[in-house]
């Protein structure tokens, strides 16, 4: 269990530092588009060969690669939203913004299984809606409220791309799917790039240091890491452990790029937290239930019976 929490700890560790690295970058002269591009393709580099020496490359069916490149699409929307509100508002207050995630997934997986949200699900809701509002504060400058609607637009996406990597969990492994979506999101970003002819990939010599650990840091670290914690305790107390990431985030601006918070926003912080980790444990249990449910409803007095949808 401490081998299991130490490595999401390291993993929490390096998502929370990605959108620090990122600010370095951005002040170098490095364009969002160019830190996409290294993000994803020093992570699926680094990937690749982890799954290569596990001995796990293995061909994938149609439908499989189909809805990787889905779940690729998303993650490079969430990326992008992400590091667009980091351009835009406080790294603290994007990283809150994005920690919406637990709470929705939970709130999507409970209306998709037909269950009604239980008290926690609409707890954490609270919480975390709550807790953004204290965090907001008093937003000013020009450039605040699309920076808002990006950090919130990252929540949905990184939803999504949840969501939909727990689907395909049951057909494709977790350290193999990672590698596709990160190989997927590299050429989304090579092609839109090369359309909307932002595709300068020598901006990175700008901050070379920057650019490189976001890869490494933030993207091959952060994701290996992450799957191996999880390996050992479990998605649900991996969840929770990564609530730091953001704590990460809001000390890391703090202390290294001077962004100063209120009391208040203090407050909004933890309580995002707070609701974060309501909505995760709801999730777990929820899936618990739906889980009895399916299997109670595939037999009554000896005969099939079909199982509840979703």
């Amino acid at each position: 269990m401490l081998r299991g929490s130490l490595l999401v700890l390291i993993s929490a560790v390096g998502f929370g530092v990605n959108p620090l690295l990122a600010t370095a970058a951005y002040r170098a002269g490095v364009g969002v588009p160019t830190v996409l591009l290294y993000r994803f393709a020093v992570a699926a580099a680094v990937l690749w060969a982890l799954c290569a020496s596990r001995g796990v490359v293995r061909p994938l069916g149609r439908r499989a690669v189909a809805g990787l490149t889905i779940a690729a699409l998303a993650y490079v929307l969430q990326a992008a939203t992400y590091f667009y509100a980091v351009q835009q508002i406080s790294v603290g207050l994007a990283a809150l913004l994005l920690y919406l995630y637990p709470c929705l997934v939970a709130l999507v997986t409970a209306l998709a299984a037909r269950v009604v949200p239980s008290r926690a699900v609409v707890l954490s809701l609270v919480l975390s809606f709550a807790g953004i509002g204290l965090a907001l504060g008093r937003v000013s400058g020009a450039g605040s409220l699309p920076g808002v609607l990006a950090g919130v637009a990252t929540a949905l996406c990184y939803t999504a791309y949840v969501l939909l990597t727990d689907h395909l969990g049951a057909t494709v492994p977790p350290l193999p799917a990672s590698a596709w979506v990160c190989t997927l999101a590299t050429g989304f970003v090579v092609v839109v790039t090369s359309v909307t002819g932002t595709f300068d990939p020598a901006q990175a010599l700008r901050a070379p240091w920057a650019v490189a650990g976001v890869g490494l840091a933030g993207g091959a670290l952060a994701i290996a890491t992450f799957f191996a914690g999880v390996a050992v305790v479990g998605a649900t107390q991996a969840s929770i452990v990564s609530t730091v990431e953001p704590i990460i985030s809001v000390v890391g601006s703090a202390l290294l790029l001077g962004a100063a918070m209120t009391e208040s926003q203090w407050v909004g912080a933890a309580t995002v937290l707070a609701g974060s980790a309501v909505a995760v444990l709801a999730h777990a249990r929820q899936d618990d239930v739906v889980e009895e449910v399916a299997m109670e409803g595939t037999q009554v007095h000896g005969r099939p019976r079909r199982a509840p949808q979703g």
